[in-house]
């Protein structure tokens, strides 16, 4: 049984687990972090950065601590100030012996040694006045630092946790059962830390990909040369250190790979590509778009007039150049014109027709989607088409299986976004059809704004630079590739892959595309590396393989030795999937990823599959199905390697 931690330094560790932390005088309480913020500006690979954080001092007494500010060991220390309510003040300058025999110390005192998280990095440390009771004390500090560069990218490191390195020390360790109880109910109060990065990207050279696998960040592009990078969330739900690679290229299209080796095991690799800002923006292809809107009974009320505002701005979303086509449906469908309308001219008068539409009747899902498919696409342009329901067919034909066949006779051409509106919709016919249009599906809850989702889809999509994408890798030495279909690549936009690969070197990776009427191809050398240097890349890879097979007993049923496989990738690389969950043991501090056996009202996914009941089978459809649907799809994209404290993890994988 591991020993339980002296109060103090539990209460520091449950409130103060950031960047900076006070660590109270001996028999003292702790303040509790509640607002953390940094701001960076990066000039090519030179840092600046700005640290403000924010301490409450929960009891009725002030207190009275030592503040500790953990420095890379890359940072530029004659840049560092320290300032306490708009007042400078002198600290001590630790380096990085000193810090270790700090915590050396901290360890002989019964502190568990898996806390060594700050051995590689030195020390700002300051004696601070008393925090008055109940009050907040604000404390604010510069540094600056040279940025690492490898491999073609530029990475940034903002240690919330401090970055161990290998072979030194342990791995966090969980804390006991009592001590999470404890930081659960303290999360529940006015103790949650709000977390506001914010970064500004600034190169003489062109910008290629910019990429966090630790947050998911916000990006906004402002020119070739410089970008805003943006996250807000709360601490409790994101403790990772902040994480961001950029690369600077010339190139039209910015290539780059990161990987993961150790051993002779098969390795893991990221394959990130980005447009070139003004190189997409002269690239961007004319549409063809083809809107479908449900206006059956099931719509009428807030729902209708929610889609009809998305369906406008979509429409005054449109370029100048682009063509559209308006399909309304119920028991009947309509076409607001017969033929293709260019939206310079026709949108105002679109969006008068959509003001007026009422919701009554059925749903008669195939026949609208036959009536969007006789709009063809001209040749040269992007086609798409999207199709908005909040009902399974009704009307007209209703077998899942004849629906899914006409869907896939449709022009090739075409794209086919989905959106699923509140839960009585069959995930599985709407993510099939998307699958099919080589799209994606989505779903909207009840409490989400129609309008504002489709919006923001809509704005990345409205883009196209490059269509029918495909990769060409190292033949023979890549395996189990994600995704297995490429999307289009818009403007402003990042397309990822990650995969395995089983021998070191260079080799070309080559990019195969359509651009108006135009074929398109970019090659980039690629260096796979033996090194094990991006140990984020395993569970990343795993997130997305685990997904694909657990869509794939959707479509073909319940399968013992593909469960088998889940499970075990599951267990191996510390990801969640429908067949395992945590299960913690306290006299070990022990959390990993047990098997469960399975709940048929939550997982029953031979019911999904296309030899299943025809008529929506009641498992497809529902608040379950909906969040099932929307899981896969977000493991399928996943970008960001969750933080979870609960697990330890070597070489990106989970172990006991």
């Amino acid at each position: 049984m591991k020993k339980y931690f002296p109060l103090a330094i539990l209460l520091w560790i449950a409130s103060g687990w950031g960047q900076g932390f006070i660590l109270p005088r001996s028999g003292g309480a702790s303040a509790e972090l509640i607002e953390h913020r940094f701001t960076a500006d990066l000039q090519d690979q030179v840092a600046e950065i700005k640290v403000t954080q924010t301490f409450h001092n929960p009891s009725p007494r002030p207190l009275e601590g030592v503040y500790y500010f953990p420095i890379p060991q890359e940072a530029i220390i004659n840049q560092f100030a320290l300032y306490v309510d708009g007042k400078k003040l002198a600290g001590e300058l630790l380096d990085r012996d000193q810090a270790r025999a700090l915590y050396e110390d901290i360890v002989r005192r019964n502190i568990d040694p898996a806390l060594l998280e700050y051995a590689d990095h030195r020390f700002f440390r300051l004696s601070l006045f008393p925090l008055p009771a109940n009050q907040n004390r604000k404390i604010e500090l510069t540094y600056s630092q040279v940025l690492p560069f490898q491999n073609g990218l530029v990475r940034f490191l903002y240690p919330l946790h401090g970055e161990m390195q290998r072979g030194r020390g342990a791995a966090p360790a969980p804390l006991p059962q009592r001590v999470r109880q404890e930081d659960d109910r303290r999360d529940r109060g006015p103790a949650r830390c709000r977390q506001f990065f914010s970064l500004t990207l600034q190169s003489q050279t062109a910008l290629g990909s910019i990429y966090s696998p630790s947050h998911p960040i916000e990006v906004r592009r402002r020119s070739d040369y410089e970008a805003h990078i943006a996250y807000e969330g709360d601490r409790h739900e994101n403790e990772a250190d902040f994480i961001l690679y950029y690369s600077r290229s010339g190139d039209a299209l910015g290539m780059n790979l990161l990987c993961h080796r150790t051993g002779s095991d098969p390795g893991y690799f990221m394959l990130l590509v980005s447009p070139r800002s003004s190189w997409a923006e002269n690239r961007i292809l004319d549409k063809d778009v083809i809107f479908v809107l449900d206006t059956s009974g099931s719509m009428a009320g807030e729902k209708m007039e929610q889609a009809k505002a998305a369906l406008t701005y979509c429409l005054n979303s449109l370029h100048s150049r682009d063509r559209f086509a308006l399909v309304t449906f119920s028991s009947e469908v309509r076409t607001w014109k017969s033929r293709w309308i260019d939206a310079a001219q026709g949108r105002g008068e679109a969006a008068d027709y959509v003001r007026k539409l009422e919701a009554t009747g059925g749903t008669n899902i195939d026949a609208a989607l036959e009536t969007a498919f006789s709009f063809k696409p001209a040749a040269g342009r992007s086609g798409s088409v999207l199709f908005i329901t909040d009902g399974l067919p009704t009307v007209g034909v209703q077998d899942i299986k004849t629906i899914l066949a006409h869907v896939q006779s449709k022009p090739a051409a075409q794209r086919i976004f989905t959106f699923g509106v509140g839960y009585d919709v069959n995930t599985y016919l709407l993510d099939k059809i998307a699958e099919t249009g080589r799209a994606v599906a989505d779903y909207i809850a009840p409490e989400e704004n129609i309008e504002e989702k489709i919006g923001r889809f809509f704005d990345k999509v409205s883009s196209p630079v490059l269509t029918d994408l495909r990769v060409e890798l190292a033949e023979g030495q890549v395996l189990d590739v994600y995704p297995k279909q490429l999307p289009d690549l818009f403007d402003d936009d990042q397309l990822m892959l990650v995969g395995r690969y089983t021998r070191a070197g260079s080799a070309p990776v080559v990019l195969r595309g359509t651009s108006g009427h135009a074929q398109q191809r970019f090659t980039y050398q690629g260096q796979f590396a033996q090194r094990a240097e991006n140990d984020f890349l395993p569970r990343l890879w795993a997130f997305r393989k685990i997904a694909y097979l657990v869509d794939d007993m959707r479509t073909h049923g319940e399968n013992a030795e593909v469960r088998k496989e889940i499970e075990a990738l599951s267990k191996e690389y510390g990801v969640l999937s429908p067949y395992t969950a945590f299960l913690s043991q306290e006299d070990e501090a022990r959390v990993l990823p047990v098997a469960l056996d399975r709940h048929p009202a939550r997982f029953k996914l031979d019911a999904y599959s296309s030899s299943a009941s025809t008529q929506a089978p009641m498992n497809a459809v529902g608040e379950a199905a909906v969040q099932l649907s929307k899981g896969l799809r977000e493991m399928k994209e996943k970008r960001v390697v969750d933080s979870n404290e609960q697990i330890r993890y070597a070489g990106g994988k989970g172990f006991s």
